[in-house]
């Protein structure tokens, strides 16, 4: 019965080494709440942890002996499931391999349980909550306690930590609990920015994926989810991309006033095109949008849209190069119609990009073939055909073109890095997309805050144009080979038999099941595109480089 925890410790494994079959003689209904617990871990069935457990916890004073009877029941249960659940959610919230038991024996543990909850201490109330989830409880006993914990005064941590368990709950939810969970998610994102936590890599994928489930096993949650009033941030577009097609455009009518992210042009695309296309365009200047706007101002092919469509060309991702390579196809009525040497240069240095890949080279090669009139099946000879055509545009495109690695060192050791204009710098990280895969809690690689001070300019950004030159172990891509011959290349988030989840790009993600998986190899490139730095002059690296010296 002492009360040092160690002691205990040591007395527990001294007693099953030496004493286990002593312990029939003790008269159990004479120890303390403690002295039972402690016999329990020694050596009991089941049923003897489960008595030990409700009764320390419906008589034992101190949250530290009551927390220790959680414990003991988590344990006896199935302890903890800590990888290979079923779904993601499983993983902290569900035991390993649940003991089984009688409907009368958990319906006793839900009553225990419940009728501790809340104790007021957050640690015991953590454990408690964790317990109900994993005897998946009814929601209409316990929902009403667990939603009461959420308040603004509670951390986003715990606020998370509560939602999950809750997630684990079946049964019906009453109004108060539908409301008070949709206020949870709606605040749950500011929380975090206001009080200063930094949220864990997959943090939002695993809430992204709580609401799903919460949704399911409440169909009143995404209305009164867009109805609070603090829904609007650009993290709910997440929640919203799970909704029917009503709910999604009901989302996005209240989304699109608000700060656009990825998710709010994807959200924008459930409206009717001639309601969001000015909103779109109105949007075109912030780069880390473009790669979603494009597709939408594609589908129009509205003529005032051809530069911007033009513009798009010179993105990285294959299939919006490939989508307004055939919308400006689509757009061109030969000879009249014949592309500008500017707009065939664009064109050509996109081809150049692409050429690996074979739907946005095809659709390149039938736009360049309608603009010119010529055919050449690769790059290098539409090159010579710009040259002999248009020479100074051809040295221009030159110019866009990478060099060895060599040469880009010399180019870089020569610059004056103290020349820089943070706020130039600025413009052009988010112009040059940075910002989409290193800012925020979706970020697909690694925070740049204080990267100045671990790497020199030179070396920071010949990696940046050379990204295969090393890659960091933890952002190193997969390749996964599906049986329907789907490939898929991304960073792994999240890895079990029953699933992988690959980050494929900023805010977005694939789950590939295990039953649906071919093969899994490592991707012989980084997920950061190559070239990203090609076409910029030595005073915007400088100013790039004095951006960076900010992030702190």
């Amino acid at each position: 019965d002492a009360s040092e925890r160690r002691t205990r410790t040591a007395m527990i494994a001294a007693a099953r080494r030496h004493a286990p079959t002593t312990l029939d003689t003790i008269d159990r209904e004479q120890l303390s709440p403690r002295a039972r617990l402690t016999l329990s871990w020694i050596d009991e069935p089941f049923a003897e942890k489960l008595d030990a457990g409700l009764f320390a916890l419906a008589t034992a004073p101190a949250p530290d002996t009551q927390l220790e009877a959680v414990r003991l029941l988590q344990v006896a249960l199935g302890d903890i499931r800590t990888s290979g659940g079923t779904t993601e959610l499983d993983t902290g919230y569900s035991a390993h391999s649940l003991v089984a038991m009688s409907q009368a024996t958990r319906q006793r543990l839900v009553e225990g349980l419940s009728t501790a909850f809340p104790s007021g201490n957050i640690s015991l109330d953590r454990e408690l909550a964790r317990t109900l989830g994993i005897l998946q409880a009814d929601a209409s006993l316990v929902g009403e306690a667990i939603a009461a914990q959420w308040n603004q005064a509670s951390h986003p941590h715990d606020d998370a930590h509560f939602l999950l368990c809750m997630a684990q709950l079946p049964g019906n939810r009453s109004p108060t609990v539908t409301r008070r969970t949709a206020a949870a998610l709606a605040n749950l994102h500011a929380k975090t920015e206001t009080k200063g936590v930094l949220p864990g890599r997959n943090w939002s994928l695993h809430l992204d994926d709580c609401f799903g489930r919460l949704a399911s096993l409440d169909p009143a949650l995404p209305a009164a989810l867009i109805e609070d009033p603090s829904f609007g941030h650009s993290e709910h577009g997440f929640f919203a991309l799970q909704m029917s097609k009503e709910m999604r455009a009901k989302a996005a009518r209240r989304l699109i006033a608000g700060n656009w992210s990825v998710n709010t042009v994807r959200l924008a695309a459930s409206l009717p095109t001639e309601e969001i296309i000015e909103e779109l365009r109105r949007h075109w200047s912030d780069p880390g949008l473009r790669d979603e706007i494009a597709p939408l101002l594609a589908t129009t092919s509205k003529v005032q849209d051809r530069p911007r469509l033009i513009e798009g060309l010179g993105s990285m991702n294959k299939t919006v190069v490939r989508k307004l390579a055939g919308a400006l196809a689509r757009m061109t009525k030969p000879p009249a119609d014949s592309g500008t040497p500017t707009e065939i240069a664009a064109a050509i240095h996109a081809l150049r990009s692409h050429e690996g890949t074979d739907g946005p080279r095809k659709a390149l090669l039938v736009l360049l073939e309608q603009w010119t009139g010529e055919t050449f099946e690769n790059s290098r000879l539409w090159s010579a055909w710009m040259t002999a055509h248009h020479p100074r545009l051809a040295e221009t495109l030159a110019s866009l073109e990478p060099t060895d690695v060599q040469a880009w060192r010399t180019r870089l050791s020569a610059i004056d890095w103290t020349l820089g204009n943070a706020r130039r710098g600025e413009i052009l990280f988010q112009k040059r997309a940075c910002a989409t895969c290193h800012v925020g809690a979706r970020r697909l690689g690694p925070n740049l805050k204080g990267i100045t001070s671990r790497f020199s300019p030179e070396d920071l950004l010949l990696h940046t144009v050379f990204p295969n030159i090393a890659i960091s172990p933890l952002y190193k891509a997969i390749q996964i080979t599906t049986r329907s011959g789907e490939v898929h290349i991304g960073v792994p988030v999240y890895d079990s038999p029953a699933a992988t989840i690959l980050a494929t790009g900023p805010g977005a993600t694939v789950r590939v099941t295990g039953e649906q998986t071919l093969r899994i190899e490592p991707a012989t490139r980084s997920p950061m595109p190559a070239g990203l730095l090609i076409g910029t002059t030595d005073q915007n690296l400088a100013d790039l480089w004095a951006h960076m010296n900010t992030l702190r």
